[in-house]
């Protein structure tokens, strides 16, 4: 391959990076408001973005974890607006440099966060019967796992093992609760706002915490059991080989020995007989071979096999 096939490839690569960088980037120039703030505020609650990308859940076995950002994101958006954005480009960056996440998909994810963000706060200015945070939180939080999938479909860039996976069903039944920092700036002061989220950030610190040790739990578990399912194929193993393999064996070993008695007495009538013995008796070792090897098949993936017609009298 040529360098300049390579350099074709990897631009073709990095070329939804690049797509979704250059929208979250217009969107950043085009709306109104998003210039980054002045304000006290603007970078301790920065900070709480970042934590709330970095406390994350996975809520099954075998599953990505989604993060808790969902939380701060509506307090951002009720203090700072569109002026937040880049706040969130920030954050979502630094976020997943220190989970240790490398490659485009650092910038990507960046941007599915400005995207969202700036679709569920227009969403918010333009359905006013609805509760503004109520639209924030499902426009966000849907936004965020439309993007992931969209990115699961296009992007050609590796996903990296430490990357999030947003979840809809573990942010929004938490929405009600983003409440409290929104609140208690209004009534008290960004100070109030800012120990309200610090305590709610430790909060779910701690809930985040004990459900990963479940699903841990649940996953060892799991692999205690396919361990035990493994042993006990292995002694089921053990039995057909020092039982049904005998038999035919002891078949061949017989027959082979009454053969080689007949060619040095020279009577040769038998040997087809002993020869279509040995035959019959190396094909039901060939048959029990290949049922050891379709379970230790069906042992490894852990799925059944396509069902197929079965002829009971060849059985």
């Amino acid at each position: 391959m040529s360098t300049w096939d390579m350099t074709a490839r990897n631009l073709g690569c990095y070329s939804y990076t690049a797509v979704v960088t250059l929208a979250a980037a217009l969107v950043m120039l085009v709306l109104p408001g998003t210039w980054p703030s002045s304000d006290a505020a603007y970078a301790p609650m920065a900070i709480a973005v970042i934590v709330g990308l970095l406390l994350t859940v996975r809520v099954a076995p075998n599953r990505r974890a989604g993060a808790l950002v969902l939380l701060p994101a509506m307090a951002v958006d009720a203090r700072f607006g569109l002026a937040a954005l880049p706040l969130l480009a920030y954050a979502a960056v630094a976020a997943n440099l220190l989970r240790g996440v490398r490659g485009p998909r650092v910038i990507s994810t960046a941007a599915h966060m400005v995207l969202s963000f700036a679709l569920a706060h227009l969403g918010a200015q333009v359905v006013p019967i609805i509760p503004g945070w109520l639209i924030f939180a499902v426009v966000f939080a849907s936004g965020r796992v439309a993007l992931w999938h969209l990115a699961a479909r296009f992007d050609a860039t590796p996903m990296h093992p430490r990357a999030e996976q947003p979840e809809l069903l573990l942010s929004l039944p938490l929405a009600p609760i983003g409440l409290l920092p929104i609140v208690a700036g209004e009534q008290l002061g960004d100070g109030a706002m800012l120990l309200a989220m610090a305590a709610l950030l430790a909060l779910l610190f701690v809930v985040s915490e004990a459900s990963n040790l479940s699903v841990a739990r649940a996953e060892m578990e799991a692999q205690r059991n396919q361990l035990a399912r493994a042993n006990a194929l292995q002694d089921d193993l053990i039995h057909l080989i020092t039982h049904e393999l005998r038999n035919p064996l002891t078949l061949v070993m017989s027959y082979a020995q009454m053969t080689r008695r007949a060619a040095l007495e020279e009577s040769y009538d038998q040997i087809p007989t002993y020869i279509g013995n040995v035959e019959r008796a190396g094909r039901s070792i060939q048959r029990l071979v290949e049922n050891l090897l379709q379970l230790s098949t069906l042992e490894r993936s852990d799925e059944l096999p396509v069902a197929e017609p079965v002829q009971i009298t060849s059985i």
